[in-house]
């Protein structure tokens, strides 16, 4: 099994002219990254409206493998 990291850098390769974003649907998972390394990831909603915010048009999302 792939790690999330590994996919992201094989779609990066593939699809140099794409800018890459990661966002998680668990509050769980995004609560339990925050609070124990200090990572925060971004809500699927929160990741669209900041995309929306900067002007971007068209999104791609690629749901996990």
């Amino acid at each position: 099994m792939k790690t999330i990291e590994a996919i992201e850098q094989s779609i990066k390769e593939e699809f140099p002219e794409y800018e890459l974003r990661r966002a998680f649907t668990s509050r769980i998972i995004i609560g339990i990254l925050k609070k124990r390394d200090n990572i925060y990831i971004d809500s699927v909603a929160e990741a669209l409206e900041k995309l929306a915010l900067e002007g971007f048009q068209r999104v791609v999302v690629q749901p996990p493998l």
